[in-house]
C-alpha cells in the first residue's frame, strides 16, 4: 500500500510527466491524451511507452495495475488493426502483420518481467490474483502470435509447446490455472489461464494452411467462446480425446496409443463440439438472414469440427501425384480470371507465353486432379486458401481452373500451393437476369456492366468427374438457387437455371444449371461475341461433390 501511495503523489507531484506506467492515475491521463489517435497511432504511441518500461522497469503492484489499464487500450487498437488486416489490400497489409507481432512480442515481454519478479520472490507480485493475471498475459499474446503466424500461412515454432507447457505446469503448482481473473481482452468478463492455454493448443491444430485469415481469426473467437468449459486434466476420458505431452514439441495429439506419463495432460473436445452444435441449431433456426449466408456458415462449422476432431487424419489425395517441373501462368480471382480469358481471345496469349517461359510459377507434383506449385519473392495474399485460380500450362492452348486449398510458406520467402483442379478448360462468358428486359447491344458494343453478370463456363470437354458435365461460376451476390438467367451467342438466346451450388469459394459460388430454351434473340439485338458452346442437351444428375484437399 505504501508503494502504491508513494507512487501515486510523485506522478502527480510530477505534473503528468510520469511515465504511464507509473500508476493508474498517470496511466488514466495518458490514455485520454491519446484518445483520438487512430489505432495505428495509438498503437506506435503504445508500444514506445512500453519499450521504454521495458528498458527500466519498476515492478510493484502499482506498475502491474497500470500495465493492465494500459493492456485494455492495447486490446482494442489490436482489434481495430486485426480488422484492418482482414479487411485490407496486400501492400496494406504486411505492414499492420508486422506491428501486431510487434505489439505480440513487446507486451508478452512486459508480462514476462512481471512473471520474473513473481519467480525471484519480489514481494510486490506475490499473491494469487496478481500472479494470475499475469499469467494469462503471456498465454494470451503467445497465441496472438500464433495467430499471426497463422495468418502468414507459417509453421509453428516447436519451442512453443515446451514454454507453454512450461508455464502452465507453474501455474498449476501455483493453484492458479483455474482462478478467474481481470481479462483485459474480455470487455471486463474474467478468464482462466487453462482456458487461454485450450485455446492456442486448439487453434493451432488449424496450422495446416487448409484456413484462410479470416477464418482463424473467426476460430478464435468461437473458442473464445467455450474456453471456460475446457479442462487439461490427468485422467483420460473414456472417449476419443487429445493429449498433450510436456516434454515433446508438437502440441496436441490423439490420446490413443500415446505412452502415459504422470505428467501426461488430456483435453476433452466434446464442450467445444456442444458449442459448435448450438451454433449450427441456431444458424439452422434463424430463417430471417440470408440464405447463402447461412449454408456458407454452416459448411465452415462443420470444417471446423471436424478439424478439431481428435482422430481427424485429413482428406485423402484424389489421384497418387509425380514429380514434375512444369512453368504455368496463374491468373487469381474471378474477375481476374475472367477479364484475362477474354484478353487471351484478342491477343493470343502472347504476353502469358513469355510469362510462362519466365519460369515464374513452377508446378513441381502433379496429378490428373491436383498440383503442387511453388514461386518465390510473391506475397501468399493474392492466393489464399479458397481462392479460384485460373492456370495455363507451357504449350498448352487451354486454361484450366481450380481452387487453392493449401498454402504454405517455407524461409527465403518461398509459397507453395495445394490446387485441386476443377475443370481442365474454362470460358469467360456474360450472362443477363431474366428479368433484364432492355435490348442487348449488337457485336462490337459495349454490354452495360449494371446487368451483365460475370461467369465463367465449365463445358463438358473440360469436366473432371465427379463434378457435373456443365457449370457455372458466378459472384455470391449474383447466385441464387432457382435464379433463372440467359446467355446470348449469336442470334440464340439460351435461358438457364441455376441448380444447387456445388461449392461456396471466396467470393465465388460454383453452380450446376439446366438449360430450360432456346430460343432466337429478337432481331436487332445481337449479344457481344461470345464463344458459343451451350447446347440443349442436359447433364446427367450426379451425386455431389466430395471435397478434397
Amino acid at each position: 500500500m505504501l508503494t502504491e501511495f508513494i507512487a501515486s503523489v510523485t506522478a502527480r507531484l510530477s505534473g503528468g510527466r510520469a511515465h504511464p506506467l507509473t500508476h493508474t492515475w498517470s496511466t488514466k491521463r495518458w490514455i485520454q491524451q491519446n484518445a483520438r489517435l487512430d489505432a495505428d497511432e495509438q498503437m506506435q504511441e503504445l508500444l514506445a511507452q512500453i519499450n521504454s518500461f521495458n528498458a527500466s522497469p519498476k515492478i510493484n503492484s502499482a506498475s502491474l495495475a497500470a500495465f493492465l489499464l494500459l493492456d485494455v487500450s492495447a486490446h482494442r487498437c489490436i482489434r481495430e488493426m486485426t480488422e484492418t488486416y482482414l479487411a485490407g489490400n496486400r501492400t496494406a497489409n504486411k505492414a499492420v502483420l508486422k506491428k501486431l507481432d510487434d505489439a505480440a512480442r513487446w507486451i508478452g515481454a512486459t508480462y514476462e518481467l512481471f512473471y520474473r519478479a513473481h519467480k525471484a520472490a519480489k514481494p510486490a507480485i506475490r499473491n494469487d490474483g496478481q500472479l494470475g493475471q499475469v499469467l494469462l498475459g503471456m498465454f494470451r499474446y503467445w497465441n496472438l502470435q500464433n495467430r499471426v503466424r497463422l495468418f502468414r500461412y507459417d509453421d509453428l515454432v516447436p519451442a512453443l509447446w515446451q514454454m507453454t507447457s512450461n508455464l502452465f505446469r507453474y501455474a498449476t503448482a501455483a493453484g492458479v490455472h483455474r482462478l478467474p481473473v481481470y481479462a483485459p481482452h474480455r470487455d471486463g468478463k474474467l478468464a482462466t489461464i487453462e482456458g487461454e492455454y485450450a485455446n492456442l493448443l486448439l487453434l493451432a491444430r488449424l496450422a495446416s494452411g487448409s484456413f484462410t485469415a479470416q477464418e482463424i481469426e473467426h476460430a478464435s473467437v468461437l473458442l473464445n467462446e467455450c474456453s471456460d468449459k475446457l479442462r487439461l486434466r490427468a485422467d483420460e476420458p473414456a472417449h476419443a480425446t487429445f493429449a498433450l505431452d510436456p516434454d515433446s514439441l508438437v502440441g496436441l495429439v490423439l490420446a490413443h496409443g500415446v505412452t502415459v506419463t504422470d505428467r501426461t495432460l488430456f483435453l476433452d473436445p466434446e464442450p467445444l463440439f456442444a458449442h459448435i452444435k448450438k451454433r449450427l441449431a441456431d444458424i439452422a433456426a434463424d430463417d430471417a438472414g440470408d440464405a447463402l449466408n447461412r449454408k456458407v456458415r454452416i459448411a465452415w462449422l462443420e470444417r471446423l469440427a471436424a478439424h478439431w476432431a481428435p482422430d481427424y487424419r485429413g482428406v485423402p489425395r484424389r489421384a497418387e501425384r509425380q514429380p514434375a517441373d512444369i512453368p504455368v501462368a496463374l491468373v487469381p480471382g474471378l474477375h481476374s480470371i475472367h477479364r484475362e480469358l477474354l484478353a487471351e481471345m484478342e491477343n493470343a496469349g502472347e504476353f502469358w507465353d513469355t510469362l510462362i517461359r519466365s519460369g515464374r510459377w513452377r508446378i513441381v507434383e502433379a496429378s490428373p486432379l491436383d498440383c503442387r506449385i511453388q514461386f518465390e519473392n510473391e506475397s501468399a495474399d493474392q492466393f489464399p486458401v479458397g481462392a479460384l485460380i485460373s492456370m495455363r500450362k507451357e504449350g498448352a492452348a487451354d486454361w484450366q481452373i481450380g481452387v487453392v486449398r493449401r498454402v504454405k510458406r517455407f524461409e527465403g520467402n518461398r509459397i507453395e500451393l495445394g490446387v485441386e483442379m476443377i475443370a481442365s478448360e474454362v470460358k469467360a462468358i456474360s450472362l443477363w437476369p431474366d428479368n433484364f428486359r432492355d435490348p442487348i447491344p449488337r457485336s462490337g458494343a459495349q454490354a452495360p456492366d449494371s446487368a451483365a453478370l460475370v461467369a465463367l463456363y465449365l463445358p463438358s470437354t473440360g469436366a473432371i468427374l465427379p463434378a457435373p458435365l456443365r457449370s457455372l461460376i458466378l459472384r455470391h451476390s449474383d447466385y441464387k438457387t432457382g435464379l433463372l438467367v440467359y446467355h446470348i451467342s449469336g442470334d440464340s438466346r439460351t435461358s438457364l437455371k441455376l441448380g444447387e451450388a456445388i461449392e461456396f469459394g471466396r467470393g465465388w459460388v460454383w453452380s450446376r444449371f439446366t438449360v430450360e430454351s432456346k430460343t432466337a434473340q429478337h432481331p436487332g439485338a445481337t449479344a457481344p461475341n461470345f464463344r458459343p458452346g451451350m447446347t440443349t442437351r442436359l447433364p446427367p444428375r450426379l451425386p455431389p461433390r466430395g471435397k478434397s484437399s
